[in-house]
């Protein structure tokens, strides 16, 4: 994998989008980082950038919906993610709730509260965007500036809420599949099955050979069965762009699944398992497939606050090099302060081999905290270290550990203002690196700030300045670049 499958590039609600290098993975339908949700703490939601290498970020979706005095859900971020399950709420015959890191209890239902709705619901959208970049090649000299656009109609099909599961589609427009930090996400509660299509146009001004035409399917459904819940997730996709870590735009193609169960043995305590594939294939470099699994036992230990253990296992299968295995021991919690401040946080440690070539034992850790300082003002934070194979080097992985902060502000109940600042760190590791020789270095930090209006229940635009900036030990590696944005979305 490359620097792009290091975090969710969470942070920042300027996004700018398309076919300059994404800066965010993360992905996600409807998800939160709060692993139980405490009735009147709305949950976290993903933070819409983590600027690491590789991509450029997509807008973050306007805000309509009045900012609540409890934490308000952030932009979710540009890249999605199928909802994993939840099971239903407590029944005072059962008491069954969900309480797993990655899966909350449901919300409370007002009696006049709609639930989503379960028929075939059919939904049109699209996207118009304009991005101005400085350095559209991430080069250290002699930078080419051009001027591209994007046009990405979207097809909808399903149940629950697809008008939000169209609006995150249209938001992960040419944004790389993740699944890092999904065992910190909280989802919806109710079944649901749905059907993406999104079809893209990039055209360039000058760089006309850049142009491209792009595909990107999604699908996902769950069901629950008293303590049972079973989902799946399946993501197509095709996109070309730029990658901090082999210093080129490629041509990528990305298929990515998941499927998971969570069991209620009681009131307090869940069953969670998880199995992931996701298969890369890079034109012109190291492609790669990787399988893995995740199992844990979470217990909730109070209203507040809920711990879990858990062990992963995988497997990488690249195009050169030996295989590399993996596992990994962790535990995760989630703790709500109170009604304005929620934390979900997870810790571990990796063994991680190459086939032939020796082992390595690395710490892998995230952190999303969300705080709602007024009814309209809302901040966020997080740290992480993400441990991901090249896709430069045999037999070489890369660990990404850094922060971002974001801030954002609603403005006369029409207006969205934000500001993100970030850092990253990604340190190459060999496992056959000669001794003595120094490995390559990578220091990146972005800061951006956006303006989002909702014109009508229809349309909505965005506007987004970023700069960025990679200092790299490697030659040729560091580079400036300015990115200006604006986008008009519609769904109907």
């Amino acid at each position: 994998m490359t620097f792009r499958r290091q975090t969710h590039f969470l942070l920042g609600i300027i996004l700018l989008s398309g076919a300059g290098h994404k800066t965010g993975r993360a992905q996600a339908y409807n998800q939160s980082f709060t692993p139980v949700q405490i009735e009147g703490i709305p949950g976290l939601s993903l933070s819409p950038m983590r600027p690491l290498p590789g991509f450029q970020p997509a807008l973050a979706p306007t805000v309509s919906a009045p900012f609540s005095p409890a934490i308000t859900t952030l932009a979710p971020a540009p890249v999605f993610e199928e909802p994993p399950s939840v099971l239903e709420p407590a029944t005072p015959e059962s008491g069954v709730v969900s309480l797993a890191p990655g899966v909350a209890e449901a919300p409370v239902i007002a009696p006049n509260t709609p639930r989503p709705a379960t028929q075939l619901q059919v939904r049109l959208g699209g996207g118009i965007e304009a991005t101005y970049d400085s350095n559209i090649f991430i080069q250290q000299n002699h930078a080419k500036s051009d001027l591209y656009f994007i046009l990405a109609p979207t097809l909808g099909l399903g149940s629950g809420d697809l008008a939000e599961s169209l609006d995150l589609q249209q938001q992960a427009t040419l944004e790389p599949q993740t699944f890092d930090n999904a065992d910190l996400i909280r989802l919806p509660a109710h079944p649901f099955y749905y059907l993406l299509y999104t079809p893209s146009y990039t055209a360039f001004v000058d760089h006309t050979d850049l142009n491209s035409f792009d595909n990107d399917v999604a699908g996902g459904a769950q069901i629950t069965l008293r303590r049972l819940t079973l989902g799946a997730f399946a993501r197509f996709q095709t996109f070309r762009a730029p990658d901090i870590e082999v210093g080129t735009r490629t041509r990528e193609q990305w298929t990515s699944a998941r499927a998971y169960a969570l069991y209620a043995l009681s009131d307090r305590t869940q069953l969670n398992a998880d199995f992931f594939v996701q298969n890369r294939n890079v034109q012109n470099f190291i492609s790669s497939l990787e399988v893995w699994n995740e199992d844990w036992i979470d217990y909730r230990y109070s209203t507040k606050t809920s711990v879990g253990a858990g062990i992963a296992a995988g497997l990488v299968i690249p195009s050169a090099g030996p295989d590399e295995y993996y596992g990994r021991i962790q535990v995760r919690t989630t703790w709500n302060a109170t009604g304005r401040i929620s934390v979900a946080a997870k810790a571990g440690l990796e063994l991680r081999a190459a086939s032939g070539a020796g082992a390595k034992l690395l710490p892998v850790f995230g952190l999303e905290g969300r705080y709602a300082i007024t009814s309209r003002t809302s901040a966020a934070v997080s740290v992480y270290q993400q441990i991901h194979a090249s896709a430069g080097e045999q037999a070489t992985v890369y660990a990404g550990r850094g922060f971002d902060v974001s801030i954002q502000e609603k403005v006369l109940d029409r207006y969205l203002l934000g500001a993100a600042i970030g850092y990253t760190n990604i340190a190459y590791n060999s496992f056959m690196q000669a001794p003595g020789t120094r490995a390559r270095n990578d220091n990146f930090v972005f800061v951006n700030v956006s303006a989002q209006t909702q014109f009508n229940r229809w349309v909505n635009g965005q506007l987004g300045l970023e700069f960025r900036k990679n200092q790299s030990s490697a030659t040729g590696s560091s580079f400036n670049e300015f990115l200006g944005t604006w986008a008009l979305r519609l769904k109907f």
